[in-house]
């Protein structure tokens, strides 16, 4: 796991970071906050893990959802990612809103895909779970919510990737990433993505598998 960030100024959060009942974590002051709502929320969905640092160290499959549902799993892996995003960064860190500079943009997506291809070359475990196609289409619901589908013709297409941000910090991007088939998703992974004088890149991916 990467160190947490030397942070100067704020976490600039995502409007679609919200916890489970749907209340914006922009409301709160700090990150420790955030890991404090997580650790919360976590309880609702899943059992066997204290707080974030626990379930992020994992393994996953100690936990024990409340239900079978396709939904909740995702969920909780959603949550496990929102927890590892959130511990890269000094508890102190206050939270500000993320505003229209802060947002995806095409570099980003098609960036994080290349590195999915990459990595899915190297590793035979990764590539059993990352989706990895070349190019796509890219539709957004706002600067920081978009989808990258597969273009087979078909509708919805087998294979897409729903792209969130979660928060922004210096120069560095938080991102949660759901590979989707036929529009549904069996888990989560995390996206640090740097810009850099040259366009950027991930300097970090969470894929807890594990």
């Amino acid at each position: 796991m990467s160190a947490c960030l030397a942070e100067i100024g704020s976490i600039r959060l995502g409007p679609h970071f919200y916890d489970a009942p749907g209340q914006p974590y922009q409301s709160l002051q700090n990150t420790s906050e955030i890991l404090e709502r997580l650790k919360s929320d976590m309880q609702k969905f899943v059992a066997g893990f204290d707080d974030c640092n626990d379930i992020v160290a994992g393994p996953l499959k100690r936990g024990i959802p409340r239900d079978s549902l396709r939904e909740t799993w995702t969920t909780v892996h959603s949550m496990r990612v929102k927890c590892w995003a959130a511990m890269q960064v000094d508890p102190a860190t206050p939270v500000t809103q993320a505003d229209m500079k802060d947002r995806l943009t095409p570099d980003i997506i098609y960036g994080i895909m290349a590195h999915a291809q990459r990595i899915s070359a190297q590793n035979s475990e990764w590539a059993k779970a990352l989706i990895d196609f070349p190019g796509g289409e890219i539709t957004c619901k706002d600067e920081w919510r978009c989808r990258l589908d597969r273009p087979d013709g078909q509708s919805p297409p087998e294979q897409s990737l729903f792209l969130d941000l979660l928060f922004v910090i210096g120069n560095d991007t938080f991102i949660e990433v759901l590979p989707m088939v036929y529009r549904k998703a069996s888990f989560a992974y995390g996206v640090r993505w740097r810009q850099t004088e040259s366009g950027g890149e991930v300097v970090d991916m969470f894929l807890g598998l594990e």
